[in-house]
């Protein structure tokens, strides 16, 4: 498409989550400082730029190994269960709940 740029995508992003919420034309050129119609223009290219206006696929390589991220999630919170149950029979329950924040356990 000619004239494609990142400012019009993300302008059309941005008309597009807003029309969702169902803002008006007007409504729509206030919030994002425009003119009528240039959010009119905008909208008239909305099916044209569809493709560039999703969210990006997870890539596959991730997709196809998320068996393995899994089971290192499962091996990693393990340890982490090892290592708190050693410092609580240490004592040491400061260093356990802080062991705990880090992993995002409390």
């Amino acid at each position: 498409m000619k004239g494609l740029t990142p400012h019009l995508i993300e302008q059309a992003c941005r008309v597009a989550e807003l029309l969702d919420e169902g803002y008006s034309n007007r409504r729509i050129a206030q919030e994002m400082g425009v003119s009528g119609p240039r959010v009119s223009q905008i909208r008239v290219q909305l099916p044209v730029l569809q493709p560039y206006l999703a969210r990006p696929e997870p890539m596959e390589r991730l997709r196809c190994r998320r068996d393995q991220l899994w089971s290192l999630r499962h091996q990693a919170l393990a340890l982490v269960a090892a290592i708190r149950k050693d410092l609580r029979e240490l004592d040491e329950e400061p260093e356990a709940v802080r062991t705990d924040r880090i992993m995002g356990l409390r």
